[in-house]
């Protein structure tokens, strides 16, 4: 639930990622940090693939990767999650967008990482978030 006061998941703290707050930052990304270490992007597909109810083995292309995180991110928005849960979801989609992205190398792994962390924060607090916007942000 997301309340209408300054704070952690209050929806006054979401803005553009340009103008966004420093210590709101910094605030969200430590409790994001039980989503590190990120597991093994072949695990990752692998339980994303069993929570979509999709078989398939081995790696995915980025169009077969959007295909799913398409399918799992509107799975994920129907159901009510607890914090683990959310966490484990979160650095599942992550391991396996980072598996695929060609500009990993250029762009400081980290950050990227929680980057892509805060997308999907932002994806699970905001209602008013699209899977598709998601998607963009998350360069798929």
């Amino acid at each position: 639930m997301v309340n209408f006061r300054p704070g952690i998941g209050s929806i006054v703290d979401y803005v553009e990622a340009d103008n966004q707050d420093p210590e709101f930052r910094r605030k969200t990304l430590e409790t994001l940090e039980d989503c590190k270490p990120l597991p093994d992007p072949a695990v990752a597909v692998l339980q994303m693939r069993q929570a979509t109810g999709n078989s398939g083995s081995g790696e995915v292309s980025a169009l077969e990767l959007r295909s799913l995180l398409e399918r799992y991110l509107k799975d994920l928005q129907n159901q009510t999650l607890t914090g683990p849960m959310r966490r484990n979801a979160m650095a599942n989609i992550v391991s396996a967008v980072l598996a695929n992205r060609q500009d990993t190398e250029e762009s400081s792994p980290d950050s990227l990482v929680d980057d892509l962390l805060l997308v999907l924060e932002e994806f699970f607090w905001l209602e008013n978030t699209t899977v598709a916007a998601v998607l963009r942000s998350l360069g798929c």
